[in-house]
């Protein structure tokens, strides 16, 4: 989508105002909703943008844009964060530290060199593409835990402390690839929401939620979803392999998926391996990180960006899907 004024407030206006009527009338939980209204607004944008006043594209906006994106992301961790109390991250870290091994580990291996192969001339943007598709998604599973009244379940906060430690480590390896301490800003949120989580009280906690939910995750969905590029990827192949690859690479491993390594049953644990394929958050921040440390190029970006938008939606409709097939669907 051409990143203008005009558009991004579109955007955010559509988003509010949208938000309790995709609530009544959709069968998709909002976040999807959301997102597939900004990757549908980043496709028709372009042809209206020529008579819409202030709708010229300029770097000055592009940069505002991912900014806006960043600041609401950010505060997405912080919330998922505030759903982790650190005492269950401590019982359990064997168990969550090993099933984040396996989420990490492949596309880590794979991603980076892949990445490398398919765009040889981006040098180190291809490792940041790489390392940026390697995370695990703080938005969709938690918004999606939320939406589906899990948040509270022990699944949950065993999902969130695998998101946790898989993106904490990509934070690290970012930071030592880019060297901008940037990158640390998701990290200082995440454990801002973790230390905070036994400290504010649980009507307090209540009340950010349902802010969160009216206000933030909306417009977050939507300009993450509008930040694509179309015309961009339309001559390429290259992102439909890497896309495939990032989504293979989060398959279970044989032995090694969360019924094994958490204990959780069939149901649980299907709906756990989706919400764990998804990428979004960190990866909207790091690779625009890249962008800005002129290691990645517009195109490879507006590439990643599809992949990253499309493993987002393809994660939230399975889980959803998921959940409405669910025998019991009473969580709290």
């Amino acid at each position: 989508m051409g990143a203008s004024i005009a558009g991004i407030c579109a955007c955010l206006a559509i988003a509010w105002t949208a938000n309790p009527l995709i609530a009544r009338v959709s069968t998709l939980p909002t976040p999807l909703g959301h997102l597939l209204f900004g990757m549908v607004a980043a496709a028709v944008w372009p042809y209206l943008a020529a008579s819409v006043p202030g709708s010229e594209s300029s770097t000055a906006t592009q940069a505002a844009m991912s900014l806006l994106t960043g600041g609401l992301g950010l505060l997405v961790v912080f919330s998922a964060g505030l759903a982790l109390p650190f005492k269950h991250l401590r019982e359990r870290w064997r168990e969550v530290s090993k099933a984040s091994l396996t989420k990490l580990l492949p596309p880590l291996l794979v991603l980076p060199p892949l990445a490398l192969l398919l765009w040889p001339d981006a040098g180190m943007g291809a490792v940041v593409a790489g390392l940026a598709l390697s995370e695990v998604s703080v938005a969709i599973s938690w918004s999606m835990l939320d939406t589906h009244r899990r948040i509270e379940t022990p699944l949950a906060k065993d999902l969130l402390g695998v998101t946790f430690l898989v993106n904490s480590t990509i934070v690290l390896l970012v930071l030592i690839v880019l060297r901008t301490p940037t990158v640390l800003l998701t990290l200082l949120a995440f454990c801002s929401g973790i230390a905070l989580h036994n400290r504010l009280p649980s009507e307090a906690r209540a009340q950010l939620q349902k802010l969160m939910r009216a206000v933030v995750v909306p417009a977050f969905f939507v300009l993450a979803g509008a930040r694509i590029e179309w015309s961009a990827i339309t001559g390429s192949w290259k992102w439909i392999v890497f896309l495939l690859a990032a989504a293979v690479t989060r398959l279970p491993l044989p032995r090694l998926g969360a019924d094994r390594i958490l204990g959780h049953g069939p149901e649980d644990t299907t709906y756990f391996e989706v919400l764990a394929a998804s990428r979004l958050t960190f990866a909207a921040l790091i690779i625009w990180l890249g962008v800005e440390a002129g290691a990645m190029s517009s195109a490879l970006l507006s590439e990643v960006t599809i992949i990253v938008s499309l493993l987002s939606a393809s994660s939230a409709f399975v889980a959803h899907y998921l959940h409405l097939r669910s025998p019991a669907r009473s969580f709290n």
